[in-house]
């Protein structure tokens, strides 16, 4: 199995352990900090302005602005700022009050 797409994500800080290079006393790692193993790409249901729904597969290690030029190629829209991306809200979330 190929682990080449595969980093470690620290969800307290919301950032990514890319550079393998560095150390985790240099990224400021304590002994208690939570690290995930987890895929920078993964498969995202992105809704376009027509309302047609696409399943794509995105960099989760790069930033949302990137994310939305990446996806404006591919998909042939000429300008970003037409597509957006939106987190799906769930019944238990507003139940909760969930702000994340």
């Amino acid at each position: 199995m190929d682990w080449s797409d595969h980093a470690l994500w620290r969800p307290e800080r919301q950032m990514w352990l890319k550079h393998t290079r560095s150390t985790l006393d240099q990224y400021g790692v304590q002994a208690d900090a939570k690290l995930q193993f987890t895929p920078m790409h993964k498969n995202l249901f992105v809704q376009l302005p027509d309302l047609q729904i696409r399943d794509m597969r995105v960099d989760f290690s790069i930033a949302v602005f990137k994310v939305v030029v990446q996806l404006a190629k591919e998909l042939g829209i000429r300008h970003p700022e037409e597509l957006s991306l939106q987190r799906k809200i769930e019944k238990e979330d507003l139940k909760r009050n969930n702000n994340e």
